[in-house]
């Protein structure tokens, strides 16, 4: 998607949802002391951040955009990871993701992808060690097991962001199955003195199950570089324009009306790593899927001046 092009379409108010001269109506939830109240009429922008889902009202998003060039600005907090350019209009830049204590969106990236890579070699090195125990009657040490291999940890344990890369990432389940398999083959042949059917068998997988796991870290590196350029500019105001700023998040999912009778306060372990932006949740209609709501009167913590000096 260009840098920039808008996704404002998405905010077109979904069927069923009430509206005055467009604005919602002043149907509220109680909220504790010195909150102010949440109108729950309104549609809400769910959008993706690590693997959860966080939504912010409609009545409170200015547009969405693919993420444009970012220019960097000095003495920031860290979260903010400068400005960007909306029609003339210089915009402050949250990292959401690190705002809430999580590691951002480009880092996470930038580590999947050395984490394949380093998954591939691993594999090469695996069947290069088996080759030379054989050839130098010396014990094999590496995993023979698939689950226990640093990748076969990592790939037990990995939650794919989307059905496509979860789709993708089950066609590595046979190539690496295969691979170590052998081991316990090839150590067998070994010891009956059968090193050439040993040999034939590591150079067998080297050309058949090695070589698609390589053809397959490759493609999936390739999907991650292309996930960089998922990640969407959220631009909310509160207030008036002096009080706006763009929220970096993975990307959009949906907009949507939520339960207003499932908006309830976070319990003290739901709260962990929040901060105080998120204090509310909700379920989806459909899925009942937790969202967590943004207050986005505590997210604008840039304050005009900061605005000024960005």
């Amino acid at each position: 998607m260009p840098r920039g092009r808008c996704l404002q379409p998405l905010l077109r108010r979904p069927r069923g949802c009430a509206a005055s001269q467009g604005t919602a109506t002043t149907r509220t939830v109680t909220q504790e002391e010195g909150m102010e109240q949440l109108n729950v009429d309104a549609p809400w922008v769910i959008f993706q951040l690590k693997n959860e889902k966080y939504a912010v009202s409609t009545l409170e998003v200015q547009t969405m955009v693919a993420m444009p060039e970012v220019t960097a600005v000095p003495h920031l907090p860290s979260w903010c990871r400068g400005v960007i350019n909306l029609r003339g209009r210089i915009t402050p830049l949250i990292d959401l993701r690190q705002r809430l204590g999580m590691e951002s969106f480009l880092a996470s990236i930038n580590e999947l992808h050395a984490t394949m890579r380093q998954r591939e070699e691993d594999h090469r090195n695996w069947l290069a060690e088996l080759e030379r125990s054989i050839a130098e009657d010396r014990p094999f040490t590496l995993a023979t097991d698939p689950h226990k291999c640093a990748f076969g940890r990592w790939y037990d344990a990995y939650q794919p962001r989307t059905y496509t890369e979860e789709q993708f990432l089950k066609k590595f389940d046979a190539p690496h199955r295969k691979i170590h398999a052998i081991a316990e083959k090839v150590l067998s042949l070994a010891a009956q003195g059968e090193h050439d059917k040993a040999a034939a068998l590591i150079n067998e997988t080297r050309d058949g199950a090695l070589a698609e796991m390589i053809r397959l870290f490759e493609q999936f590196r390739r999907m991650i570089d292309e996930t960089r350029r998922s990640e969407i500019a959220l631009v909310v105001e509160r207030g008036g324009p002096d009080f706006a700023a763009a929220l970096a998040v993975d990307g959009i999912d949906s907009v949507e009306l939520l339960e207003a009778e499932t908006i309830a306060p976070l319990s003290a372990a739901m709260q962990q790593g929040k901060d105080t932006v998120v204090r509310y949740s909700a379920q989806r209609r459909k899925s009942k899927e937790i969202v967590y709501l943004l207050d986005t009167t505590a997210l604008l913590a840039i304050t005009p001046a900061s605005t000024a000096a960005a």
